[in-house]
């Protein structure tokens, strides 16, 4: 071995020892701020390679990743799934991820039974509401100018699992800016319910956000605050209404072996917190409800993974409640595939400012007309009102033909 090569290795070790002592000093750091909390601290680079790679295996394969296939184990990806809290950091010392993984063994009665009754909220609303289908990461890339698998009912691209929303969202109603996710008929009791309990579900969020990341927290209240963006808990926006703490416009939720691909969200910052849990569950539609056995390890697969770091959070090894900070709208990502029993289901849920809602709701602040917005219940309501209205249209029109003439 040259001399010269002697001296460059030396030196790439002796930078490499800093780096690890320095990193050494962030992970001490992390212990004291987050104190009784085991904390990992994990080193990321991009690669635009892995993201190519693992793009090209979701075409190749014209599905969301799987990581029993061969070809993605080949990307030796790097998992996430001990309990504690984990911190991505970039070569610019940025947070890139903040993952905490709460076994429910590990929680004080008190803290689990809220949190519980909370998510338990999500879970019975997710069957009181119409599916979302509009989402593109769930559509795949596009091939050939088309996008994602061909289901050979429907004719459309094969979607995973199911999606649900809560909040605000932009009105496909030509009529109005902006609605509040709508009631599915014949579930206004359950949804009305649980419309009531939706503060408690917000501050659960909330709450969890600012103490896993509290930069980011603060951040998407302050951006709220200032945007004017109401929280997916606030059911109204007529005048007068009193709105809950500002947070995120949206929660979305999903399960039943939910997948999509690698993507980037159109979010108006880029800020995303979710958690990830089990449940039991009687048919595909509910009811669902907590149980000890209930946990990650029953269902293999579905991964969070980011495709240009190659690293991601394997569920299926972790326990109890997942919570995950992403920068949706800065980094690929996307929840592999993943095969349930059928008693058991996996939830994913994510809370952000979205990019098409904070414009709707600017339009509808703009244009200062009360009439631009669909409430809460409101659409199910007008549905109500318009049956009403028919149905006395269909009566008088029968006693018109059915009224016999005068005698004269």
């Amino acid at each position: 071995m040259s001399r010269k090569i002697r001296k460059a290795r030396k030196k790439a070790e002796k930078h490499k020892a800093a780096a690890d002592q320095y990193d050494h000093y962030i992970e001490r750091a992390l212990g004291i701020i987050y104190e009784g909390d085991h904390v990992k601290l994990h080193r990321v680079q991009k690669s635009s390679k892995t993201l190519k790679d693992a793009q090209e295996i979701e075409v190749s394969k014209n599905a969301p990743l799987n990581a029993d296939d061969p070809e993605f184990k080949a990307l030796n990806t790097t998992w996430i799934f001990r309990p504690g809290i984990h911190i991505g950091i970039n070569n610019n010392d940025q947070v890139v991820f903040a993952v905490r993984i709460t076994p429910w063994r590990d929680m004080k009665s008190k803290e689990k039974s809220v949190t519980q009754a909370n998510l338990g909220v999500l879970m019975d609303w997710s069957s009181s509401v119409h599916d979302i289908k509009n989402n593109g990461a769930s559509k795949g890339p596009k091939l050939h100018g088309d996008r994602g698998i061909k289901d050979s009912a429907s004719g459309q691209p094969r979607q995973y699992g199911i999606m649900a929303g809560v909040g605000w969202h932009r009105s496909f109603d030509p009529a109005t800016d902006v609605g509040f996710y709508a009631v599915k008929p014949g579930k206004e009791e359950i949804y009305n319910a649980c419309l009531d309990k939706l503060p408690g579900v917000a501050q659960e969020y909330r709450d969890r956000l600012l103490t896993l990341l509290p930069h980011a927290g603060r951040q998407i209240i302050s951006e709220s605050m200032e945007s004017g963006i109401p929280s997916f808990d606030m059911v109204s926006l007529d005048e007068g209404t009193t709105p809950q703490r500002p947070f995120a416009n949206s929660l979305t939720l999903t399960h039943n072996d939910f997948a999509n691909y690698l993507h980037t969200d159109r979010d108006h910052i880029p800020i995303a917190y979710g958690m990830w849990w089990v449940s039991k569950r009687e048919q595909l539609r509910g009811p669902f409800q907590f149980h000890p056995q209930a946990d990650h390890y029953r269902i293999a697969g579905g991964s969070f993974f980011w495709g240009e770091y190659n690293i991601g959070v394997n569920f299926s090894k972790a326990a109890g409640l997942v919570e995950i900070f992403w920068r949706g709208q800065k980094d690929f990502h996307c929840t592999m595939q993943s095969q349930s029993t059928s008693d058991m289901t996996r939830w994913g849920t994510s809370v952000q400012i979205t990019g098409a809602g904070v414009q709707a709701i600017a339009r509808f602040n703009s244009s200062k007309d009360s009439s631009r917005v669909r409430n809460a219940g409101e659409k199910q309501k007008q549905m109500v009102k318009a049956s009403k209205k028919r149905q006395r249209t269909a009566s008088a029109t029968s006693t018109k033909v059915t009224k016999q003439p005068k005698m004269v």
